[in-house]
């Protein structure tokens, strides 16, 4: 049997003496989606920027394809931003460079690819999310749906093993809410790319989907296909979550 393309082995988290993410351990197979749900506050964000390099772990090891990773380790934490991309809930794009600025700095300083190669990617990537005709735009210039496309179009700019999104649609009002969430089901119907995706959203957790958990005070309630997950919860508090989300 093979090894999972994606498994993270005990991680733990503490802010000071305040434990944050609890041996926390999952895999997932190349191409497959893990959805995470859970209340405000029980470590979601946390775990992916532990996930990205973002934040100093307790412990933990991260396997991504041949490569494995002690997340503890200060030098280590670094490599994990190889082959990872984080979209964030509030866009973080440089406000003051273009959207064909903010597509092609990383891939050429990081990349080390050439202007003109790194701007040919960022055109490929801007006709993927519908923007081709905003690449000179700034920021402010685009709606929030559409900055938010951008911030997925600048990670997969990195050509990421792993892609992640931090709750990408908690900013925006239901019509551009829906673009975003569309082009992720794009993404998972066309790119060759595995996804950690927090989200409150059920139907689009359904929907894209071959995992999923419930999060809690940094704890693992329950974990298994996106299937059974949303349709039959086994615990008694995954069951009162969805139901909790269902009717907010």
């Amino acid at each position: 049997m093979s090894e999972p393309f994606l498994a993270l082995q005990s991680l733990s988290k503490k802010f000071g003496e305040i434990p944050i993410l609890n041996d926390v351990s999952f895999s997932v197979d190349k191409g497959e989606t893990m959805v995470i749900c859970g209340p405000s506050g029980c470590g979601k964000s946390t775990l992916l920027r532990c996930l990205n390099g973002l934040e100093p772990v307790t412990s933990g090891t991260l396997r991504l394809g041949e490569r494995e990773i002690d997340l503890s380790s200060p030098k280590n934490r670094e490599s994990a931003r190889i082959g990872t991309g984080l979209v964030f809930q509030n866009f973080n794009l440089f406000p003051h460079m273009s959207v064909m600025d903010n597509l092609t700095l990383a891939p050429r300083r990081a990349r080390g690819l050439r202007a003109g190669d790194a701007r040919q990617e960022a055109e490929t990537l801007l006709d993927l999310i519908g923007l081709r005709d905003r690449a000179s735009a700034y920021p402010f210039e685009l709606s929030g749906g559409q900055r938010q496309r951008v911030a997925i179009a600048r990670a997969l700019a990195m050509k990421p093993q792993l892609l992640m999104f931090d709750e990408p649609t908690s900013s925006l009002d239901p019509e551009k809410k829906e673009e975003v969430l569309s082009l992720i089901r794009e993404l998972k119907r066309t790119q060759d790319v595995t996804m950690i995706v927090v989200t409150h959203e059920i139907g689009f957790g359904k929907d894209v989907g071959d995992w999923a958990m419930l999060l809690e005070d940094g704890d693992i309630v329950e974990h298994g296909s996106a299937k059974e997950f949303f349709t039959a919860p086994v615990s008694s508090r995954t069951q009162k979550f969805l139901k909790a989300v269902i009717n907010a």
